[in-house]
């Protein structure tokens, strides 16, 4: 049986690594987006049910379903599409968005209504964000261990 040469065991080392990285960075995307998905208020489920990805750039419009239930399956499916190096985009296009993430201060007063239009933000990618690093470790002791 012929020795394997250097260059063999280095290619060999390389794509093993490049497994791993790629493994690490669609199971990285897949829960970072779960996360934000989850913190989500959910009262009609369209705020859930339109995160969406995108390899390469931002999903235009609106596509969301009431119940959100395929929104993390279609993430999972983008990501694992995705190469090393591709941008994956995960995007919320809901008017409503950005309220639901930093919340809205002031009071409206109309004709029909007169109310306080406060509502505290719920941070869900703030928050996800603050935790990434805890999130990469945990994803790479999955990795790592093969599970």
């Amino acid at each position: 049986m012929a020795r394997e040469s250097v260059a063999q065991q280095v290619a060999r080392a390389q794509s093993a690594v490049g497994q791993e990285a790629m493994r690490f960075y669609r199971l990285f995307g897949v829960a970072v987006s779960a996360r934000i998905i989850r913190r989500t208020p959910r009262k009609t489920g369209r705020a859930q049910g339109n995160w969406r990805a995108k390899i390469g750039r931002a999903m235009p419009g609106r596509s969301w379903t009431e119940a959100g239930e395929n929104t993390l399956p279609q993430i999972a499916s983008t990501f694992q599409q995705a190469q090393l190096g591709q941008r994956v985009y995960v995007t919320n296009s809901v008017p409503y968005i950005g309220v639901l993430e930093h919340g809205r201060q002031g009071s409206v007063l109309t004709a029909t209504t007169r109310g306080d239009t406060r509502q505290k933000g719920h941070f869900m990618v703030a928050l996800t964000v603050a935790e990434a690093q805890q999130l990469g470790n945990q994803v790479s002791a999955q990795v790592s261990g093969g599970q």
